[in-house]
């Protein structure tokens, strides 16, 4: 079965327009192949809110069907295989949330469908393994191999149509919503075991009306906090471009204005990735969410090492500064940070995009750990959280995004500015993840997205005037 070079397939999922180059039958097809490539025999499936999610979960079902399967409410199956797949459905649960439900209920793989921070006309699938972490990049190349060995005739929900045929889906017509309680409960109770007791808090939340609009708000209720619901309605339509940068919370802090809160939480519709606005109602740069952590994990004095990725600011690295924590790096990507994480044994983990990993939890982005790291740090200073973002030493980053960059135009990029820095002294160059280079002023990396079609160039320097000077001398400036 033919993938469309207009789907994207990585480590971090697959990920494409929906339900015209991703479609339900190209969904269905990938999801027998990681069932037939794991052997599984349980598997966890959720979804976040997007329109084309549930003719997709239908036409999973469909093709493990297929794969003949006995569901936990139905226990008849065909024997033509012999194959027994249990499904746990979450039905509307987000990332994080699944990836520990594989571990909870011993399941053998999960599927979480959601095209995570991607705009709403988009859709994809985060394929899992039996620990609920991201496969690994063999596992993706056996998986697609499977896939080329499919004939289309043996893939059901083939239509772009949102109307799958259900005649051959029986757990497919409905979810037991009591998996996805246990599910919520069980995530909850793993992040309440790190909270600190403390002063009652006022947090604003926006889930993007997606998967982390049940759960969010429980949690900050037995955090002892009070809610103030910007968008928690659970199936609405999203009401901004829904990754959780500084430029699209425009919506989001119309909302808050006039309202008297500590913090607002924002959230992607997986609800993986965390964003913090002020009490004044000023959006913070996704990158002073890992410095934050690190300053409250400094406070507690804490040991240990902190693994963040090649593109993430070195604010983190200034705010252990004088503590018994260390900062390590990796390549750009969530099972990249858990790899290198167990092998140093870190205490967390993160991406400078809003992600935080702390293995007490599991290893896995969380916005639920995020939020419960800030509110212990609320909680531990008589300072609110724009006076602590005050404490934080700046520096300038710029990140800029090539569209259209070919295969071609992309290495020529990279040959021209790489062929640029060997003359200056002190570079370290890294080729781990695209082209890092660093000096002790300024560093740069230049890597293609794992998620989309385009080319990401991250860059920072210790002042406004320095990151001009470095991006005129290396041609950049024009992006």
């Amino acid at each position: 079965m033919k993938i469309p070079s207009s789907v994207k397939v990585s480590i971090s999922g697959i990920r494409g327009l929906a339900p015209s180059d991703l479609t339900p039958q190209l969904a269905g097809a990938f999801a027998r192949a990681h069932c037939e490539h794991f052997s599984v025999k349980k598997l966890v499936i959720s979804r976040d809110t997007r329109k084309t999610g549930k003719t997709f979960r239908d036409a999973i079902y469909a093709n493990l069907q297929n794969l003949n399967y006995t569901s936990l409410k139905n226990s008849s199956y065909l024997s033509r295989k012999n194959l027994n797949i249990q499904i746990f459905d979450l039905d509307i649960a987000p990332l994080p949330t699944t990836q520990l439900a594989v571990e909870e209920f011993h399941a053998d793989a999960g599927i979480c469908i959601t095209a995570s921070h991607n705009p709403a006309e988009y859709n994809g699938l985060k394929l899992l393994n039996a620990e609920g972490e991201f496969i690994s990049e063999q596992d993706i190349e056996a998986i697609v191999e499977l896939m080329n060995s499919y004939e289309n005739a043996m893939i059901s929900g083939g239509t772009t149509d949102l109307n799958v045929d259900m005649t051959t889906v029986q757990q497919g017509e409905g979810t037991d919503t009591s998996w996805r309680d246990q599910a919520y409960r069980r995530h909850i109770d793993r992040i309440v075991a790190l909270a600190q007791k403390g002063k009652h808090l006022t947090i604003a939340v926006d889930a993007c009306n997606s998967s982390g609009s049940i759960i969010i708000p429980q949690l900050l209720e037995e955090l002892n906090c009070s809610v103030i619901h910007l968008a928690t309605s659970m199936g609405e339509d999203f009401p901004h471009t829904p990754e959780p940068k500084p430029e699209n919370l425009v919506w989001t802090k119309k909302q808050l204005y006039g309202k008297k809160y500590d913090l607002c939480v924002v959230v992607d519709p997986d609800a993986d990735r965390l964003v913090l606005i002020d009490e004044n109602g000023e959006i913070l740069s996704e990158e002073f969410l890992l410095p934050l952590i690190a300053r409250s994990l400094k406070q507690q004095n804490t040991k240990g090492t902190i693994v963040v990725n090649l593109s993430t600011s070195r604010m983190i690295d200034e705010a252990v500064k004088d503590s018994a924590l260390i900062v390590l790096r990796s390549a750009v990507g969530e099972r990249n940070v858990v790899q290198t994480m167990k092998t140093h044994e870190a205490i967390f983990g993160g991406e400078g995009s809003g992600s935080t990993i702390d293995p007490q939890v599991h290893y896995g982005r969380d916005s639920l750990v995020g939020i419960v790291h800030i509110i212990n740090l609320l909680r531990s200073q008589d300072k609110s959280i724009s006076e602590l973002v005050d404490t934080i030493p700046k520096l300038t980053m710029k990140k800029l995004i090539l569209h259209d960059m070919t295969d071609e135009r992309y290495h020529k990029l990279v040959g021209d500015i790489a062929e640029k820095v060997r003359q200056k002294p002190s570079c370290v160059v890294s080729r781990i993840d695209g082209f890092h280079v660093s000096t002790k002023e300024w560093w740069l990396h230049i890597r293609q997205s794992n998620t989309e079609p385009l080319v990401r160039i991250y860059c920072e320097a210790k002042s406004p005037q320095e990151l001009h000077s470095l991006l005129q001398e290396l041609e950049l400036a024009e992006y």
